[in-house]
């Protein structure tokens, strides 16, 4: 459910201040749901320099930011030691070829900080996302290491968006989708859906046809994706989503 809050403030005929808040539901598509997102298996980032007290700061502030996201399935590593930040997730057993991992290093020395980080395919070994921050201090403090990991967290966010357009042409084993604008990933998995019903008011639902991968980059924002051999495309009217 998506939810959204409003608060009324008025002033009645005897100058009296009342406010009242008012939540409106509306139902999302399944497909928008996490449990339809890749799975990332979440390892602690390696801690080159850090007191302990700082790095365990550290590590859960970039955990709490990858949890609020709610763009992956997450798997805390077995070398993971701040469990309880997983406490509330649905933790998932399943073990596919789409599982992915995040690992990295953290460096400290004297006046400077630096952090690496990847997200990594497990199945080809595949390292599709670095990213890293670095800064200079005269004395590093939690504010310094929160804003910093805002900053490497933030560069994975803009890079790894949940991506939902609407199909552009279909063909025998293709599909086309314009997706200019965006930052997409080849072989990235995706669904292929179509709206059951769209209400302006209550929300709406989608009917799952098959799971696919971004296939080729033609010109213009053009992806091409492969289809599924017993596919009944309707042009215009299926859509695709990112997992």
């Amino acid at each position: 459910m998506g939810k959204n809050s409003i608060q009324i403030k008025v002033i009645d005929i005897n100058n009296q201040f009342r406010s009242k808040y008012i939540t409106i539901q509306k139902k999302l598509p399944k497909v928008f749901l996490s449990e339809f997102r890749r799975i990332v298996v979440i390892d602690p980032l390696t801690n080159n320099g850090l007191k302990d007290e700082t790095y365990l700061f550290f590590q859960k502030t970039l955990l709490n930011y990858f949890y609020k996201w709610q763009r992956f399935q997450l798997i805390p590593g077995k070398k993971l030691s701040i469990n309880h930040i997983f406490d509330s997730i649905n933790n998932t057993n399943r073990q596919d070829e789409s599982n992915l991992l995040f690992s990295g290093t953290i460096h400290c020395k004297d006046k400077w900080l630096e952090i690496s980080a990847s997200i990594t395919d497990i199945s080809t070994s595949e390292k599709i996302l670095i990213k890293d921050i670095y800064d200079e201090f005269d004395q590093l403090s939690k504010s310094i290491i929160q804003t910093k990991t805002n900053e490497l967290f933030n560069k994975f966010k803009i890079s790894l968006p949940v991506i939902n357009a609407r199909i552009r042409k279909s063909f025998t084993d293709k599909l086309q989708v314009n997706l200019q604008g965006n930052n997409i990933q080849l072989n990235w998995p995706i669904i292929i859906y179509r709206e059951t019903c769209n209400d302006p008011i209550r929300g709406a639902d989608s009917k799952i046809l098959w799971h696919s991968y971004i296939d080729e980059n033609f010109e213009n924002g053009v992806f091409s994706i492969k289809a599924h051999k017993d596919s009944n495309i309707n042009d215009e009217a299926e859509w695709m989503i990112t997992k």
